[in-house]
């Protein structure tokens, strides 16, 4: 663990770590969202999931957050229910192991950052 600590303090490698983190922190979010709409939309439950998606727009207001964060729920519980069919319930369960999996990964990646700046830091005087 020392030698990761030791790598990290040099300010090259930390950007390049830094970096890497970020990129963990975005491009699988982005490939997931590809992924998803592409296979969501190959059902017709999916295309009718998207449909009742669209007629619940974004809404500017904290009144109106709360009614579209609680659609939200109700459209996770319809899904969880087989409402949309089983293959997109089966892709929704799929999304929610591969977001698990990246807040673990984002956590170690992050946390392995956070810990070597720490073991880094100048001894106070």
């Amino acid at each position: 663990m020392q030698s990761i600590a030791n790598a990290l303090s040099d300010p090259v490698a930390r950007g390049w770590y830094l970096a890497f983190c970020f990129a963990l922190m975005v491009l699988p979010m982005i490939a997931l969202s590809a992924w998803y709409h592409l296979g969501i939309r190959r059902t017709a439950g999916g295309r009718a999931l998207m449909k009742r998606q669209t007629g619940n727009p974004a809404r500017s207001s904290i009144t109106g957050a709360v009614r579209s964060t609680a659609e939200a729920g109700r459209m996770a519980r319809d899904i969880a229910a087989g409402k949309y069919g089983a293959e997109v319930r089966a892709m929704q369960n799929r999304t929610y192991v591969i977001v698990a999996l990246w807040l673990v990964a984002n956590v170690v990646a992050f946390g392995i950052l956070f810990w070597a700046d720490e073991i880094n830091r100048p001894a106070p005087l």
